[in-house]
């Protein structure tokens, strides 16, 4: 798995770009071509002594 940060994508696409495969990946969703899973996020309770997160 490859993982790039914020400043990485900037070196390699241009907003043109990135919108330009926003735009393709919702045609392929309305086209039944792709799935979506929308975004997790789990809390949950934690200590942390004498530290703040």
């Amino acid at each position: 798995m490859l993982l790039i940060n914020n400043q990485e994508v900037e070196k390699l696409f241009t907003m043109k770009d990135c919108l330009e495969a926003l735009e393709d990946g919702y045609d392929d969703l309305l086209k039944g071509d792709a799935v979506y899973r929308p975004r997790l996020d789990l809390w949950m309770p934690y200590e942390r002594s004498g530290k703040t997160p």
